[in-house]
C-alpha cells in the first residue's frame, strides 16, 4: 500500500441505540479455562467490554487523524480515544521517556481511570506481556508517536498528570517490579496450567478492583479534581445510580479480603 487513504464512518443514532439494546440482552458463555485468545475474542473480556460502555460515535470534539504503523489513516471521532492518544500525551510530558517506562505509564493510566472514573481512558485491550502490561497498539507505534496534547480531553489530561507525578520517579525496572507484584498481571499472565500466557488481555474488571482497593487503603496516586458539569434530573439519577453500585462493589472488594 503506497498512500494513505483517510476515511471516517457515520452510523445513525437509531442504529446504536438498537446495537446497545442487543448488547444489553446478550447471553454469555462461560469462557474455557486456559484458552485466553487462542480461539478467538476472549469472553471474559468481551463481556467486560460490553457491560461496562455503551458503544458511541457521536461526535463530541474535532475529528482528528492517527497514521499506525501500516500507514492506513484511522479517522477518529468523538469518545474513541486510543492508547496512542495517552502515549502522545506522556511524550509530550517526558520528552526523553523510555519504551518501558512509557508502557507502564500507559497501563496506569488506563488501570487508575477504571478505579476513579468507572470508565476506560481508552478503546484498546491491555495485554499481559513478559515485562508487564502494555497495548499492542502504544508499543508498535511508540517511535512513530509524536508528542501532542489535543489529542485527549482535559479530564484525562487530569489522569495522566497525576499518574506521571506519582509514577514517574520509579526506573522502568522499578515499574515493571511494581506491575508483575499487582494482581491484574499476575492472575493473567500465569494461567490455570501453571505456564505463562503472554498477550492474553487482562479485564476490566481486575485493574478496577486492584486499584480500587489501593485507593481505599491510600496507596497510589492522588485522584484529580474533576470540574464539575450541570446536568438534568434525569442524568443526576444515572449518576447516583453508579455512585452507588460502585460504593458496593467497593465494599464487597472490603468483606472480600
Amino acid at each position: 500500500m503506497s498512500d494513505t487513504r483517510p476515511f471516517q464512518r457515520n452510523v445513525a443514532q437509531s442504529e446504536l441505540d438498537e446495537l446497545n439494546a442487543r448488547l444489553a440482552r446478550t447471553r454469555w458463555t462461560d469462557q474455557l479455562p486456559g484458552v485466553g485468545w487462542s480461539h478467538g475474542v476472549n469472553g471474559v473480556y468481551l463481556r467486560d467490554m460490553v457491560g461496562g460502555q455503551s458503544l458511541c460515535f457521536a461526535s463530541v470534539r474535532a475529528s482528528r487523524s492517527i497514521e499506525i504503523i501500516n500507514k492506513v489513516s484511522f479517522e477518529v471521532v468523538g469518545s474513541m480515544t486510543t492508547s496512542v492518544d495517552v502515549l502522545q500525551y506522556i511524550k509530550f510530558a517526558l520528552p526523553e521517556v523510555s519504551v518501558t517506562k512509557a508502557m507502564k505509564l500507559v497501563y496506569y493510566t488506563q488501570a487508575w481511570s477504571l478505579a476513579w472514573t468507572g470508565q476506560d481512558a481508552f478503546s484498546d485491550p491491555v495485554v499481559a506481556w513478559q515485562y508487564g502490561p502494555t497495548t499492542e497498539l502504544a508499543y508498535k507505534n511508540f517511535t512513530a508517536t509524536v508528542p501532542r496534547t489535543d489529542g485527549i480531553s482535559d479530564e484525562l489530561k487530569s489522569i495522566a498528570d497525576s499518574i506521571i507525578g506519582y509514577y514517574n520517579p520509579f526506573t522502568a525496572t522499578q515499574l515493571v517490579d511494581r506491575t508483575h507484584s499487582e494482581s491484574p498481571w499476575k492472575k493473567t499472565f500465569n494461567s490455570l496450567g501453571g505456564g505463562h500466557e503472554a498477550g492474553r488481555a487482562i479485564a476490566p474488571t481486575d485493574m478496577k478492583k486492584e486499584y480500587t482497593m489501593q485507593a481505599l487503603k491510600g496507596v497510589g496516586p492522588t485522584r484529580p479534581s474533576f470540574e464539575a458539569a450541570i446536568i438534568d434530573d434525569e442524568k443526576f439519577e444515572v449518576l447516583l445510580s453508579k455512585i452507588r453500585t460502585e460504593r458496593r462493589e467497593a465494599l464487597d472488594l472490603l468483606a472480600s479480603r
